[in-house]
């Protein structure tokens, strides 16, 4: 069955739940025993390992097969020797099954021993009638951790996920059976080299286990009982998975107290209080024993059924796509929580082949990169020279005793453990002798960069830049100033630079600006066609009737570093636009230098126009051109999701514009990919307006975990990668991070033929992790936390949508509003306030 499905492309585990019933021509009929039948035989109470049994079973199998192959070496006859080394090797398969058990997560988390139970007859009955009791629910717990995954250590300090039982040869899951292979590996050759050709001295199991080879690449204990001496090497707290199913604090079996479940069975992310529960008998009815409503709940719970074996396919030929994680955590301990993950692509030899999948590289716990400890990071942004690690700041309120405060920032860059270990966030091969773990390497001390603003409030109206905005760069190492910009009602603006070039770090400046009637809703790096440094530009859409005034506040630095400011003004006629207008910045026309497109549509119509410099040595913002383009889309809009500068797929220079949306038609979702493509930007023979954008292309394409179960989905980050085909050719494409059931999860967009078609390259629903972020943050955005590793994989520019209704999911904003100083701060870890997405 396996090597059918493997041959058709078809997921394995899939054909697992699916009971793999297949007949043709070619095969014979396959049938898998269903979970009826497994109950019959007793599966579970026949299959009751635990971890530390099954490290014992191994040590003990183990130390047989070097006695076996000692004898083999004392003996005078070499065919006598050949013969006693064979059986030696025919042992240690037997010791070896148990190391595989260890390297299945439903193994090494589930506590079997106290969801086990002696009363082998009600079990019977159970089993017959699908009663979810007793060893019924180490099944749920067993399948639930073989499908999310787990992150697990060994002794040498490796970090990766571990899968389970049917996902051996799912692409998400390839680290795990290549760790696995080479700690079996390991074994076997110790039978040789340990057993035959040494006079090291063999004791018993138990003295032998701290030196055995295979133990100290086996996964450290994990099991989900508390209190449990494991938890010493995470912090102290079991915050650092999906949060289990069952936690036990009692002995084993038939523990029928002492039982707590998730709080919310179908997210794994919600590290809520647990509910209390156990998984004895109820009572009988007739002859049949019944289940208690809490165990009836984890039965019927959505994450058991068809979603738990989504669609998964590889994610091949990405060359990059680094990501970082930052966790805010609750795990009620002072100075402890702020945990960070390392993804990226990897390729893992196994055998002959080469298999491509994008995982977790490591993950570092109770972290000092906040720069006030225990406080509430309202931003987290990536830092540091391309090809330097992984460099994040994190920007905090600091609260005077009057209420008033200062955004604090501090700089942390991380770095590989060993030397020659790619750290850059691009595609690394696994090397099973070398850690592709990373670390702290240094970091900056907090300092303010915005001292003294009198109101908390005005913290959701604060947004962040890198560029060289008070010198120039002298080389493309330099490290780029941080601005920060707040804007206050009727006050104008504070605006705070950090710049590393300088000898004086800090510089705040306060601005005069008009901030009466709307806050400019973005704030935006800019790079005037004239100017050798960056300057900050502030943009802002407001709606009135059939037009859209435009307005921008261009504030730069002269020599002395002194702030100076131009205005400019504009107006869009449009009809049936009710949201504000999308803006971005970026060398959108491929002149060397940025121009302004401003994107205002609805569902039936967009207008694009485009503002900058009229030619290469002037600084002021003028009209450049625009465009107007009906739009076709016949499936209802759910929500947009973002707007952003992609490379042109045209023959011209330049950028074109992305807008992605999520559409829903019933039950049916799906994703619309639309893009306005760079046209020529001389003017026509009739002297008409230019067109910097002349065309519109969109594709849809069906979302199926979306439309599976919306309710469990939820889009997180967007980001560019780069993507090799088949054809060894290399593409754009774009990376989602999502989450499924509370459970991170990634899938790749991209095309090779038309690049503005995509289609779904790859996906990998379960990553072993959660998904919870760093909160909400001051730019109100869910996806706050995730930081992208390396520089090429942030966009030019992007705008995320925020919605604003959960009732009407299309309202909402792409800018700022003065409504944004209401809004609360939310922490990581406070997953049942997250907003719509």
């Amino acid at each position: 069955m396996v090597d059918y499905m493997l041959e058709k492309g078809d997921s394995v585990a899939r054909a697992y739940l699916n009971k793999a019933s297949h007949k043709d021509d070619s095969h014979d009929f396959c049938h898998i025993p269903t979970d009826k039948e497994f109950n019959v035989i007793l599966y579970e109470a026949t299959h009751a390992v635990h971890k530390d049994d099954a490290v014992m079973a191994y040590c003990v199998g183990h130390t047989r097969s070097l006695e076996i192959a000692r004898e083999a070496s004392n003996m005078p006859a070499s065919e006598k020797k050949t013969e006693k080394l064979r059986l030696a090797y025919i042992y240690e398969p037997f010791a070896a099954h148990y190391l595989t058990d260890i390297f299945s997560a439903g193994h090494l988390r589930s506590p079997r021993r106290q969801m086990h139970t002696t009363h082998n007859y009600q079990m019977s009955l159970a089993g017959l009638r699908d009663v979810p009791i007793w060893d019924m629910q180490n099944r749920y717990m067993h399948d639930d951790d073989s499908a999310t995954g787990i992150i697990v250590r060994n002794d040498r300090g490796d970090q990766w996920i571990e899968y389970g039982d049917k996902q051996f040869f799912e692409p998400q899951a390839v680290v795990n059976p290549a760790r696995c292979m080479h700690c079996l590996t390991e074994s076997v050759r110790g039978v040789y080299r340990v057993g035959f050709a040494s006079t090291k001295s063999i004791g018993t199991w138990s003295d032998n286990k701290s030196w055995f080879a295979a133990t100290k690449l086996v996964p450290q204990p994990m099991t989900a009982i508390s209190p449990s001496s494991w938890l010493e090497n995470w912090g102290g707290y079991d915050m650092h998975n999906p949060a289990p199913l069952c936690v036990s604090s009692g002995g084993g079996p038939d523990v029928e107290s002492g039982w707590t479940l998730r709080k919310d069975i179908n997210d794994h992310s919600n590290f809520g209080p647990r509910a209390n529960g156990s998984l004895k008998n109820a009572g009988w009815t007739s002859a049949w024993p019944q289940a208690t409503p809490q165990c009836v709940a984890v039965k019927d719970a959505k994450f058991r059924a068809g979603d738990q074996f989504p669609v998964q396919s590889d994610i091949r030929g990405l060359l990059s796509g680094g990501l970082v994680q930052i966790q805010d955590l609750n795990p009620g301990q002072a100075g402890k929580g702020l945990c960070i993950n390392f993804w990226g692509p990897v390729e893992v030899p196994i055998l002959d082949k080469s298999f491509s999948t994008w995982t977790l590289r490591n993950r570092l716990i109770d972290q000092t990169a906040s720069p006030r400890l225990g406080e509430h990071v309202i931003h987290w942004m990536r830092r540091g020279s391309s090809g330097r690690g992984a460099g994040i700041t994190g920007l905090a309120w600091a609260e005077h005793s009057d209420g008033s405060g200062d955004i604090v920032t501090k700089t942390t860059l991380y770095g590989a453990q060993d030397f020659g270990v790619s750290d850059n966030g691009d595609s690394v091969q696994l090397d099973l002798s070398k850690s592709w773990a990373l670390q702290e390497r240094l970091r900056t001390e907090p300092c303010v960069i915005l001292g003294n603003l009198q109101r908390k409030d005005c913290v959701n109206l604060a947004r962040f830049a890198t560029g060289f905005f008070l010198a120039e760069a002298e080389s493309q190492s330099d490290e780029k100033d941080l601005v920060v910009l707040a804007q206050i009602r009727n006050k104008g603006f504070e605006v705070g630079v950090e710049s590393l070039l300088l000898e004086k770090r800090v510089a705040q400046f306060h601005v005069d600006g008009e901030t009466d009637k709307a806050p400019f809703g973005f704030v935006k790096k800019f790079r005037g066609s004239s100017s050798p440094k960056d300057s900050v530009l502030l943009a802002r859409g407001i709606l009135g009737g059939y037009t859209v005034a435009v307005n921008f506040v261009n504030i730069d630095f002269d020599n002395t570093n002194q702030p100076r400011q131009e205005l400019s003004s504009f107006e869009i006629k449009c009809e049936g636009i009710s949201q504000d207008a999308s803006i971005l910045v970026g060398d959108g026309l491929g002149q060397g230098h940025d121009q302004v497109v401003v994107l205002a549509s609805n569902t039936a119509v967009a207008y694009l126009n485009v503002y900058g410099s009229s030619n290469g040595n002037e600084a002021s913002i003028h009209h450049l051109g625009g465009n107007k383009f009906s739009l076709k889309q016949e499936d209802p809009l759910f929500a947009p999701i973002l707007t952003a500068f992609v490379p042109t797929t045209t023959a011209h220079r330049g950028l074109d514009v992305l807008q992605i949306s999520r559409h829903q038609k019933g039950n049916s979702a799906s994703l619309v990919f639309r893009t306005y493509l760079r046209g020529n930007t001389q003017p026509n023979k009739a002297g008409e307006d230019v067109q910097p954008y002349d065309q519109v292309k969109e594709v849809t394409w069906k979302d199926h975990l979306a439309s599976s179960n919306p309710d469990q989905y939820y889009s997180i980050k967007w980001m560019p990668a780069r993507y090799k085909s088949d054809s060894e050719a290399e593409y754009s494409g774009l990376l989602e991070i999502f989450s499924w059931y509370g459970v991170l999860g990634a899938r790749l967009f991209g095309s090779s033929k038309d690049s503005w078609a995509y289609e779904l390259v790859g996906q990998l629903p379960y990553l072993g992790q959660t998904s919870i972020g760093a909160g909400l943050g001051c730019y109100g955005d869910w996806g706050h936390g995730f930081v992208t590793w390396a520089e090429e994989n942030e966009w030019v520019d992007i705008n995320m949508f925020r919605r604003s209704d959960k009732q009407n999911t299309a309202a909402g904003l792409w800018g700022m509003t003065w409504d944004d100083v209401k809004r609360p701060s939310i922490r990581g870890w406070e997953v049942e306030k997250r907003p719509f997405r």
